[in-house]
């Protein structure tokens, strides 16, 4: 029998981008942001993706030869040695190098991606570690723009990745020994969303919420910050954040959270007590009317507020606020928006920060807020009707990982 001809070597063009290469595949795509995280050979990736071992090698080997991993060490595992990588290229992709992939492949490390984000944010929740800092920071923004504040707004984000890059090492520069360091998980998202429905039916999942919650006492409200107040219960944090998005009535967001309607309205009145909401509109619904609420002031929470809260209430508002940031997702995942813009932005960052890195990281997101505050009412401004502006949506979450 005469022996079967070698295939020739596929020789990848030389004018192709390492990272757009190495991001052709979603399961390779995700094996770059492991490796990103941390050291790992491909046994430990197999076991991780469920994937088999020698497909999981074959990527790690187009990995190695486009440069974007590296050898670190080799370990005895059973009579073999076990190669461990890491990644020295970070996912970042440019629009011309994103444009340059199948709708097919940006999907599934799209997909991939958020389902990162949300694993390991629910690992968090249920380690207790989520809201273990005070200062930990969760924020979601739905925004209409147009096109110059959609920029912008992509702006703010890389130019938060760009100084997320350095604080990991600036952080073992000052503090060598992994034992005094903690494990932190920082999330970015930038995408497009679909337009709000006309009449909000949405049911969302109970994520943790009781069915019927106790209400307050008479009185409380007169004695406490407005923002401890509006924070004091999840229900009612919820309930401001989506009034600080677009006006609603009692009725309007009972059906979005799936809670009943006079627990809901219970929560508006204190919050219009305490002045955090507004009256708008009373419009007549089906022989009554129905009282439309917009709120007067941002769910953003300084360090002092925060500590005054229960960790039960902070935990509470933490399930109840990555709920929304979950549920966005999917929403624009169903009507296939997530990708509509080449320069959308989904990124993760596991690092190893000492006390100083964290705040830094903090800070970081704490200025990219502090931005996006006003993209909104620039882009009104300069393009009125609202017609010729789409829905955004961007999400900043900074918290404690456990392990170390």
């Amino acid at each position: 029998m005469p022996k079967r001809a070698k295939r020739p070597k596929k020789v990848r063009p030389e004018s192709a981008d390492k990272l757009a290469v190495a991001l052709g595949h979603p399961l390779r795509a995700w094996c770059l942001a492991k490796l990103n995280e941390a050291k790992a050979c491909a046994v430990d990736l197999a076991k991780e993706s469920g994937e088999p071992r020698n497909v999981v090698s074959y990527h790690f080997k187009v990995l190695r030869e486009l440069g974007c991993i590296e050898l670190v060490e080799e370990k005895p595992v059973r009579g073999t040695h076990a190669k461990v990588y890491r990644g020295i290229k970070r996912m970042i992709l440019d629009h011309g190098d994103w444009e340059g992939l199948g709708p097919g492949c940006r999907t599934g490390i799209s997909d991939k991606a958020l389902e990162e984000t949300f694993e390991r944010g629910q690992h968090a929740l249920e380690a207790g570690t989520f809201d273990k800092r005070l200062d930990r920071v969760i924020a979601n923004y739905r925004l209409s723009l147009d096109e110059q504040g959609w920029a912008a707004g992509v702006v703010i984000l890389r130019d938060a990745h760009a100084r997320l890059e350095q604080v990991e090492p600036d952080s073992i520069n000052r503090t060598p020994d992994p034992s005094e360091r903690s494990r932190f998980t920082i999330s970015l998202l930038a995408y497009e969303s679909p337009p709000p429905a006309r009449h909000c039916c949405v049911k969302l999942e109970n994520q943790g919420m009781p069915k019927r919650a106790r209400q307050p006492k008479k009185g409380r409200a007169e004695s406490t910050d407005k923002l401890e107040v509006a924070l004091g219960h999840p229900l009612r944090a919820w309930c401001l954040a989506k009034l600080n998005e677009a006006p609603a009535s009692g009725a309007d967001l009972a059906r979005l959270s799936g809670e009943p309607r006079n627990t809901v309205n219970y929560h508006l009145r204190v919050l219009a007590k305490t002045g955090c909401i507004e009256l708008v509109e009373e419009k007549p619904v089906r022989g009554s009317v129905a009282k439309v609420f917009a709120a007067t002031i941002r769910v953003v929470v300084d360090h002092e507020d925060w500590e005054q809260l229960s960790l039960k209430t902070r935990t509470g508002i933490s399930i109840k606020a990555f709920g929304e940031t979950r549920e966005r997702v999917q929403q624009a995942r169903k009507a296939n928006t997530i990708d509509n813009r080449l320069d959308r932005i989904i990124a993760n960052y596991k690092l190893s920060l000492d006390e100083e890195g964290w705040a830094e990281s903090v800070e970081i997101l704490r200025e990219a807020h502090d931005r996006f505050e006003h993209l909104e009412g620039e882009s009104s401004a300069r393009t009125p009707d609202p017609s010729e502006r789409s829905q955004f949506t961007f999400s900043l979450l900074g918290y404690e990982s456990p392990g170390r």
